[in-house]
């Protein structure tokens, strides 16, 4: 594409002449900046322009229609590589939300699941179903100490100095009450330091509250009774 206008050629092709190369001399560059020389190729271009041959013009024409030609198929190239990328991206984005509906599935059925899980959970330790299959008995009598005892067949005193408290037939087992972490809270003050309260909720339904400092619960909590 040309960068004058083109009723400039028609001008010079007016008042100007055909022979016009031989009126400059050949070291015409000679004083001029770069900025200037550029300038008067642009002034000879003009001039070619208006006393170009009819083949001249002819072949100029076709060039020009291949550039136009190679610039369109260029053109279309990069609108198809642009329409290929934005589908690929949409394929892509497509296959995202799938994903993230699915993982959003699951994740709302796993946690229906452990929420089952532990409803039955509470439930069984609520009823006391852990105790029965610990054989624990709360009526069993315990010792001077608080310990669960069981006593047995205590056999015949003997004179004999060795014979100790465990051949009266006397058994002992110690029982550990814990209880499980129930409604819980954690907060931070404006320095940043966090704290924390738990309630305890223990197999005959006794509860008791926990405070402490951090962000880190304990799960279990012995009874304190």
């Amino acid at each position: 594409m040309d960068d004058f206008d083109p009723a400039e050629p028609e001008r010079i092709r007016r008042y100007g002449r055909p022979d016009w190369r031989g009126l400059w001399p050949p070291g015409w560059e000679r004083g001029l900046n770069p900025a200037q020389i550029e300038a008067q190729r642009k002034e000879f271009a003009k001039w070619e322009r208006a006393f170009e041959t009819p083949l001249a013009r002819r072949l100029r024409k076709e060039a020009e229609e291949r550039a136009q030609i190679e610039q369109e198929r260029l053109q279309a190239e990069v609108e198809r590589d642009v329409l290929a990328i934005k589908a690929e991206f949409a394929s892509l984005r497509v296959e995202l939300a799938r994903a993230e509906l699915r993982w959003t599935a699951e994740c709302a059925e796993r946690k229906r699941q452990a929420d089952l899980a532990w409803e039955r959970f509470m439930a069984a330790f609520k009823r006391g179903d852990f105790r029965r299959k610990a054989n624990f008995n709360p009526d069993q009598p315990r010792d001077e100490r608080g310990r669960w005892t069981t006593v047995g067949e205590q056999s015949d005193t003997s004179d004999d100095a060795n014979t100790e408290s465990t051949e009266s037939g006397a058994q002992q087992a110690n029982v550990i009450r814990i209880c499980m972490l129930g409604s819980h809270s954690i907060s931070t003050d404006p320095h940043g330091n966090q704290s924390w309260w738990a309630d305890y909720v223990c197999a005959d339904g006794f509860t008791f509250r926990k405070f402490g400092t951090g962000s880190r619960i304990r799960g279990f909590w012995v009874d304190p009774r």
